[in-house]
């Protein structure tokens, strides 16, 4: 039992770090123009940066509602077939950035506001990794009982 719960509070701070690294990703990606010298037309990266903690707490909120769903359903599908590769996290962090997105009802196709949507869905890969460098290398990891006929 103290395993089972051991286990739960690693995959929470997995993904409680999944969601800060997502977050700050996108967060960062949707200011990139600001940098851009085009006179300002995407906004200011000094006015960007003031409003970065906002941007980053509200964000982070976000992500962590609505990624919910899309974490719990790779988690579930990782322990069911003890998946551990870094590439499988990966993968399920985009997925679960895109369903996010569909819950949210912010996906109407990548080009209308194609910053925000590429950062979710590369926040979501670099999520996948920081979730399986916590909590998703021992997925499916089962402690072995032991046999009944050497317990005599």
């Amino acid at each position: 039992m103290k395993t089972l719960v051991l286990r739960g509070v690693w995959m929470l701070l997995g993904y409680a770090l999944a969601v800060l690294v997502a977050t700050t990703i996108a967060c960062i990606v949707f200011g990139l123009p600001t940098v851009l010298p085009d006179d300002g037309r995407w906004g200011s990266f000094y006015t960007w940066w003031r409003d970065f903690p906002s941007m980053l707490f509200i964000g982070g909120m976000m992500t962590a509602i609505y990624g919910l769903p899309g974490w719990l359903g790779s988690v579930i599908l990782a322990e069911w077939k003890h998946r551990r590769s870094r590439r499988y996290f990966a993968m399920a962090g985009v997925l679960t950035a895109l369903l996010a997105l569909l819950i949210a009802g912010r996906f109407q196709g990548l080009f209308p506001e194609i910053a925000l949507n590429l950062g979710c869905l590369i926040g979501g890969f670099f999520g996948g990794l920081a979730y399986w460098a916590v909590a998703g290398q021992s997925s499916g990891a089962r402690r072995q009982l032991p046999c009944p006929a050497l317990s005599l």
